[in-house]
């Protein structure tokens, strides 16, 4: 049993290097041609508006990458004490800076704490926040708050007339184009993984509830 923990621990870390190396490394080699190509341009050029547009597809190209990386190696659980601000303030700090301004935190009490990963459970609180806000929605409001031994935070956001949560986690079902669609199925096991769960929903006012509930999980998971 340890023999095959070792080897499954030794390959997954073989093909996160290998992802790495692979498509990361060029992918944001190529952003970061760009993106020094796009400032030498003054702004009168007329090949700045087509290089722009090109950058922004680099952009979701290297996102893909990261999303394919993150789906082919599971994280490792590291529960430890942390504040729901913290988990909150991490995930917003993901979001690129133009979108902020439409998301709005109902805050908690400033002593209520968890205790689990607080960076897999961030991660997967930033990825709800974005799949609202690339569904073009203009307001967002997260709630976070302690319920007992777990934790409970909820994203609620205008959903758009094609969401349907039956099959929104599914791997590889995207409604856009230029997605992988793996960020919910990524939140999806991450949070089974803390033995918590995700739940979508839409009201018929056009509102979708997408909830992360997580138990409390203990110090001795973080060495398993």
């Amino acid at each position: 049993m340890l023999a095959h923990a070792t080897t499954t621990d030794h390959d997954r870390a073989r093909l996160e290097e290998a992802l790495s190396h692979g498509l990361n490394l060029p992918v944001s080699a190529l952003r970061v041609s760009m993106q020094a190509l796009e400032q030498e341009l003054s702004r009168a050029n007329p090949a700045r508006p087509h290089l722009q547009g090109a950058l922004e597809e680099v952009e979701r190209l290297g996102r893909n990458v990261r999303d394919l990386m993150e789906y082919a190696t599971p994280p490792r659980l590291q529960p430890m004490p942390c504040s729901l601000d913290e988990v909150v303030h991490c995930a917003r700090v993901r979001i690129v800076e133009e979108q902020r301004g439409k998301i709005f935190f109902a805050r908690s009490p400033e002593k209520e704490r968890a205790l689990c990963d607080g960076p897999i459970l961030s991660r997967c609180l930033a990825r709800l926040i974005e799949n609202a806000l690339e569904a073009k929605a203009q307001r967002v409001l997260v709630a976070a708050r302690r319920d007992g031994a777990q934790t409970r935070i909820t994203v609620v956001d205008d959903a758009p007339d094609d969401f349907d949560p039956s099959t929104s986690t599914r791997p590889f079902h995207s409604t856009k184009g230029n997605h992988l669609g793996l960020g919910l199925s990524i939140v999806e096991r991450d949070m089974q993984l803390m033995h918590g769960s995700l739940s979508l929903s839409r009201t018929e006012t056009g509102k979708t509830f997408a909830a992360l509930v997580v138990p409390d999980g203990t110090v001795q998971e973080a060495s398993a």
